[in-house]
């Protein structure tokens, strides 16, 4: 009979034990399904907040001195072309001949457009200068906004692609 007890206190510990290590789970994952929500409601709302001409600016300078430096330096064309490929899928020809110059003054065009629950769409107008006369473009900004949990605190990471349409 002492055999039999065992067994039932031993299939009751064990019960027991996996019962309170999914309840201490629990209440984790549950804050960090509503932080997630509530990001994503912060995301339909104010994206802007997070994405600013700023940020755009500067993947759009990186952008254009990426075409610049493949237009200026052909034997770097192989390294470039990977580079650019995290800007854009469009064919660099969209973008124009001349890559060189200083990108200005950007600003936002039109409202932001979502295309799912994580990407976005903006038109931008900016300003470069080639050869010491301003040319205004316009350019479309895809931003992919993606959850990530760093320490249990949600954060919000932003991918930028350039396209002309």
């Amino acid at each position: 009979m002492n055999l039999n007890l065992r067994h039932i206190i031993i299939v009751l510990t064990s019960i027991l034990l996996v019962s309170c290590a999914m309840e201490s789970k629990s209440p984790k994952s549950k804050d960090l399904e509503a932080a997630e929500i509530e990001l994503s409601g912060l995301m339909n709302e104010k994206v802007m907040s997070f994405i600013n001409e700023e940020l755009i600016g500067q993947k759009l300078n990186e952008f254009y001195d990426l075409l610049a430096l493949q237009q200026e330096h052909p034997d770097f064309n192989d390294e470039v072309k990977k580079q650019l490929q995290n800007y854009t899928s469009d064919p660099i020809s969209n973008f124009g001949s001349n890559n060189t110059g200083t990108i200005d003054n950007i600003r936002p065009l039109g409202n932001l457009t979502k295309l799912s629950d994580d990407a976005y769409k903006l038109k931008f107008a900016y300003d470069k200068m080639v050869n010491n006369t301003k040319v205004s473009d316009t350019i479309y900004a895809i931003i992919n906004t993606k959850t990530i949990v760093i320490d249990g605190t949600p954060m919000v990471s932003n991918k930028i692609r350039f396209t002309k349409d």
